[in-house]
């Protein structure tokens, strides 16, 4: 498999699945703060390539695979997606049973996510693509049913209709830095395990 994989450990987490979307100018590396944090666990950790010139519904196709696969492996899975990644986590959790779902800095609209690109220096992107995959997934977060974790930078109060638009019994908003991913892989490794405070 493309992207990050690694196998199961010994741990809390017994071998569970866990799907790692990583953000659009970011990769299956901008992920190992996280993955090590789960796989000191003991959870199957699968991350896959999702590259920027390709098509939104190809981006999708390739999380459902991930999903898919890390489900049929371990028999329970859950996603944890960073930036464009949380919007792909989002519509994963739609569309399939996820137990557990953790969102790092999601974006509120296809605004957001050009204004991250933009810092990042990324020059081209599928612009309408961005804006389809945001419609797809605010249309139906309704169907989100898993717990979830929000983490956003100090003070972001975007991500309240996020959460209501959610029919989620657990969901908990945490202030995270941007630029802390070993904080953000604790604190999102700690609710996977349904340990958070």
């Amino acid at each position: 498999m493309s992207g990050y994989g690694t196998s199961p450990g010994a741990g809390d987490l017994g071998g569970a699945g866990c799907l790692l979307l990583s953000g659009f100018s970011g990769g299956p590396e901008e992920m190992w703060p996280l993955a090590g944090a789960l796989e000191r666990r003991g959870a199957l950790v699968r991350a896959p390539l999702i590259f920027p010139e390709w098509p939104w519904y190809a981006w999708l196709d390739a999380a459902r695979v991930a999903y898919s696969q890390l489900a049929n492996e371990t028999g329970c899975a859950w996603v944890v997606g960073v930036s464009l990644g949380a919007l792909l986590a989002l519509r994963i959790a739609e569309e399939y049973p996820v137990d557990r779902l953790a969102l790092v800095s999601p974006p509120r609209s296809p605004r957001d996510i050009r204004a991250a690109l933009a810092a990042e220096g990324v020059g081209r992107y599928p612009d309408a693509g961005l804006r389809k995959l945001h419609r797809v997934v605010q249309r139906d977060l309704f169907a989100v049913t898993a717990d979830a974790l929000i983490g956003g930078a100090p003070g972001e109060r975007g991500l309240r209709p996020l959460v209501s638009g959610m029919a989620s019994a657990r969901v908990e908003l945490a202030p995270l830095p941007r630029d802390a991913d070993a904080l953000a892989g604790e604190l999102c490794a700690r609710f996977i395990e349904g340990d958070a405070s």
